[in-house]
C-alpha cells in the first residue's frame, strides 16, 4: 500500500549508515530514490530524468540495482541522493552546495587579495613618483 506524502520528508532523515533503510552493495557509490519510492544504488553518479520522475544511469556499462521501496512517495526525490562518505551516506546535494560555497570563497579571498596587492602597488608607485621614497 503507497501513501502520498502530505509535506515532503526533509532529506537528512534518509541518510546516515543505512540509507532509506536499505543495505547498499560495496560497489555502491551513489543511493537514490525515484518519486515512487523505488530505492535504487548506482556505481557512478546518475542524472534525473523529470519526465518520468526517476533516476536513470549515466554512463553505459556502470552497474546499478534496485535495493527496494520507500512505503511513501519521495516529493523531493531529485534532492533524495546520497553518495559513500567512508561508511556514511552524506546527501549529494548538499555536498554539491558546499563545494560551491567554498569554491566562491576561495574566489572572493583571491580577488580581495589581488585588490590589495595592486593597492599597495599603487600607493608605492605614487610615494616614489612624488618623491616620498627615495
Amino acid at each position: 500500500m503507497r501513501i502520498d506524502a502530505v509535506e515532503p520528508i526533509r532529506v537528512e532523515a534518509f541518510g546516515g549508515e543505512r540509507p532509506f533503510g536499505f543495505y547498499a552493495p560495496g560497489w555502491a557509490q551513489f543511493i537514490a530514490a525515484d518519486h515512487d519510492g523505488s530505492v535504487w544504488a548506482f556505481q557512478q553518479c546518475p542524472i534525473p530524468d523529470r519526465i518520468r520522475l526517476k533516476w536513470i544511469r549515466a554512463a553505459p556499462g556502470a552497474r546499478y540495482g534496485m535495493l527496494g521501496a520507500c512505503p511513501q512517495e519521495i516529493v523531493n526525490w531529485e534532492d533524495a541522493i546520497f553518495r559513500r562518505h567512508g561508511g556514511l551516506w552524506v546527501s549529494y546535494r548538499e555536498e554539491e552546495n558546499e563545494d560551491a560555497l567554498a569554491r566562491m570563497r576561495g574566489a572572493t579571498a583571491g580577488t580581495l587579495w589581488a585588490i590589495f596587492v595592486m593597492s599597495l602597488l599603487v600607493g608605492v608607485v605614487i610615494a616614489v613618483e612624488t618623491g616620498l621614497i627615495e
